[in-house]
């Protein structure tokens, strides 16, 4: 592998040149930051699945639980997988290996579930960007009356940071980073009245890589922590619809005071949203809002980021075959661009989903990322759009075999030329469930 190791130093210097001349400085270009959607780190976790209705996996029966077992084997072609300008980008082709185990009480009251899973890549020239993410994680449901639950969740996982991210800090191999998490919440809900409270804590430990000259690079100033609570209010004032007043508090706290380039990083925000949610005859069930979210940062020279904000969470059933779902949000996220002190990123996405027959199931997605950079400075790094589109088929031969099929292009545009990367990606794969 020696003259891929060597193709990699080399796209990843050419890189790092132009960055160097295109931007007022090197740390400037290379420090910015596209930061991995951690809102919900269990969001991924599910069990491998085969299909909808009748290819739903039966389960293995163990007393009062049922055990999921899965694995599922892919071969991937990616033709970026520095995400690097054209001129310079290098294509590969990985085998990927994924097995998951769930583990899911079936009492009449109270729930408990469990979840391991690992995720293994492998690619044909470039083994430097190999990965081994795996996951374990727990949660469960306590019913205190027939209205009223307790939830809690807690989770450990070991991932790997995609090249995008602009924290990467171009380093020989992916940046690798461990996130723990735990929560708690109660959701009570006597008559037309409902009231739900969360509280949750992560931790983010980012592990330290080696660029191209050998020399270690620094990733602790971004080891974090991040307590949230939420609070929110309901009214159903019409049956099926419920009015809603939504508060949530966080705090980002970094381990270390001052990041390599001598700025804190901490900060406090806040989100308040009102609006509601509603379910029109099952075929059209959501929610939309309106609030205000703010972000105020520890570090004087920082711009604190706010703004108002709309949103909307929709899943459209046109007919028993079909789901469509509507996504649009707004919220801030850390960085470690010098220049700024985080950037507020606006999300919107269509899902479709589609029972072609029995046993194929069709999906595709589109999504728009708009991220705004608070600047401490004009005339840097202001803006930044991701644009995705993701085909996918999946045909099941019976409850346990399944094939699939997947493509997926992204385009990132940048105030920054050399930010600026394009991709085409696809995947075949088959597995199977128990």
């Amino acid at each position: 592998m020696k003259s891929e190791k060597l193709r990699l130093s080399a796209s990843l210097a050419s890189f790092v040149l132009v960055a160097s001349i295109g931007c007022v400085s090197t740390a400037q270009a290379i420090v910015a930051a596209h930061e991995i959607e951690l809102s919900d780190p269990a969001s991924g976790q599910d069990k491998i699945a085969a299909g909808d209705k009748d290819f739903n996996p039966l389960g293995i029966h163990a007393g009062g639980f049922y055990l999921y077992p899965a694995i599922e084997i892919g071969v991937m072609a990616d033709d970026n997988i520095f995400r690097i300008p054209d001129k310079i980008a290098e294509s590969d082709v990985a085998t990927n290996l994924r097995g998951s185990v769930s583990i899911n009480s079936n009492w009449n009251r109270h729930e408990l579930n469990f979840i391991a899973s690992a995720d293994l890549g492998y690619y044909k020239d470039f083994d430097s960007e190999d990965y081994k993410d795996y996951v374990v994680a727990t949660n469960g449901r306590y019913d205190v009356m027939r209205d009223s639950f307790a939830t809690g969740k807690a989770g450990y996982m070991r991932q790997h940071e995609d090249r995008s991210s602009l924290d990467d800090r171009f380093g020989t191999t992916p940046t690798e980073y461990d996130l723990s998490y735990i929560g708690a919440g109660y959701d009570h809900q006597p008559g037309k009245v409902r009231t739900l409270f969360t509280v949750n804590y992560q931790k983010l430990d980012y592990q330290d890589v080696f660029n191209i000259l050998g020399e270690e690079v620094n990733n602790d100033d971004r080891d974090r922590t991040r307590p949230e609570a939420l609070l929110r209010f309901g009214y159903e004032n019409m049956p099926n619809r419920r009015i809603f007043i939504e508060g949530k508090v966080n705090a980002v706290n970094y381990d270390q005071k001052f990041d390599d380039n001598g700025a804190e990083r901490s900060s406090n925000g806040y989100k308040v949203t009102t609006g509601m949610n509603f379910d029109l005859t099952h075929l059209l069930v959501g929610d939309v809002f309106v609030g205000y979210v703010e972000q105020k940062y520890d570090d004087p020279r920082f711009s604190d980021i706010s703004d108002g904000l709309f949103g909307f969470g929709l899943t459209w059933m046109p007919t028993g075959l079909t789901t469509v779902g509507f996504n649009l949000d707004k919220s801030p996220h850390e960085t470690t661009e010098p220049t700024a002190s985080g950037y507020l990123s606006t999300v919107f996405s269509v899902s479709l989903k589609h029972e072609l027959m029995r046993n194929l199931m069709l999906s595709g997605n589109i999504g728009y990322t708009d991220n705004n950079y608070g600047q401490n400075a004009p005339g840097q790094k202001e803006n930044e759009n991701i644009s995705n589109f993701g085909l996918g088929a999946k045909y099941s031969f019976n409850r346990r075999f399944y094939a699939t099929a997947d493509y997926r292009y992204q385009k990132r545009s940048s105030d920054i030329a050399i930010q600026e990367y394009k991709l085409n990606q696809g995947m075949l794969a088959i597995g199977a469930n128990w």
